[in-house]
């Protein structure tokens, strides 16, 4: 199930415009009639679950397990952090 959210200020009720909007997903949420929300609830299970890897999505599954499971993704994460930590600290 997806909720598409909007920010809305409590004191005036006036709605927030941001350049990004909020989507949240509920994995619980099985509804097999739904194919498309069927698809996303296991897409998020596997963004979410770091042992979990689905047949449905091979090529992200993949990726995930190179990252998490091979010195040579540990090692590429490990620079992504370390840039990502100097650009926060600029």
């Amino acid at each position: 199930m997806l909720y598409n959210t909007k920010l809305i200020t409590k004191e005036d009720e006036l709605l927030v415009r941001r350049p990004m909007s909020e989507c949240y997903v509920n994995t619980q949420y099985k509804d097999k009639s739904t194919p498309h929300l069927e698809k996303i609830s296991r897409l998020m299970e596997v963004f979410r679950d770091n042992d979990k890897y689905d047949d449905m999505f091979p090529a992200f599954s993949e990726r995930k397990r190179l990252l998490h499971e091979t010195e040579e993704g540990v090692r590429s994460m490990s620079v992504e952090i370390q840039r990502f930590r100097t650009e926060l600290s600029l």
